[in-house]
């Protein structure tokens, strides 16, 4: 009698640690997902242009323009949102799926200064861009990069 109450509590425990482990993994997958997920839309985003070769910016997202290839400033970026699956993220030359349920959205800040907000894009030196991924469960992260203005003519 006492082995079978020793044995039930030995199962329980085990189970118990397997239901934690697989649980564990399960929001580590998540976190990895969208670590990959923010981290590579930002990077994105700071390879491009500051602003078009004239100075102005537009064209993008915010115009109805949802072919990111054709995006030429950061500013074109500005509000994007989209979802798994994402086809700009690749896998063995595969589409990256992850599975139902993760967002990215996109914003910019336009500054002056690290500390000043700037009114116009004339005034604006510096971007502050933030891309925010949500995962299936509610989690979220927060991926920010600051982008200066840098004139790379020659």
């Amino acid at each position: 009698m006492l082995a079978t109450v020793v044995l039930a509590t030995a199962v329980a425990g085990v189970s118990t640690a397997l239901a934690a482990s697989y649980q564990n993994q399960s929001v580590m997958r998540e976190r990895g997902v969208m670590l990959q997920a923010g981290r590579s839309l930002v990077e994105e985003i700071a390879c491009v242009q500051f602003t078009q070769a004239d100075g102005n910016i537009g064209g993008g997202w915010g115009s109805g323009n949802a072919e990111r290839s054709e995006y030429d400033d950061i500013f074109d970026f500005e509000n994007y949102e989209d979802q798994s699956p994402f086809p700009s993220l690749q896998f063995k030359g595969e589409e990256f799926n992850p599975g139902a349920g993760y967002k990215r959205k996109v914003t910019i800040e336009k500054r002056a200064t690290s500390s000043t907000s700037a009114g116009s894009i004339a005034a604006t030196n510096i971007a502050l861009v933030k891309v925010e991924v949500t995962g299936p469960s509610g989690r979220k992260m927060v991926f920010t990069r600051w982008v200066p203005r840098m004139n790379t003519e020659r």
